[in-house]
């Protein structure tokens, strides 16, 4: 989407063979902050939550993330 290669949310869930309900689900994850990135992502460590709920931690402050991702 910032790219411009598509439009809407529906268009990119569509392009990736999503539901636009997974996918606006799946882009908050976009907000994660960078060290729960990390973390997840190169250090493989894990985590005490889903990924569902993981989608609603990234609304949080990145400060609060840490806390609620793997304590």
């Amino acid at each position: 989407m910032e790219r411009g290669d598509v439009a809407t949310l529906a268009d990119l869930a569509a392009d990736e063979g999503l539901s636009d309900r997974c996918a606006s689900r799946l882009i908050r994850l976009a907000w994660l902050a960078p060290d729960v990135v990390e973390r997840l992502v190169v250090r493989r460590e894990p985590s005490t939550i889903s990924i569902y709920d993981l989608c609603f931690v990234a609304s949080l402050p990145w400060e609060e993330q840490p806390g609620r991702v793997f304590d």
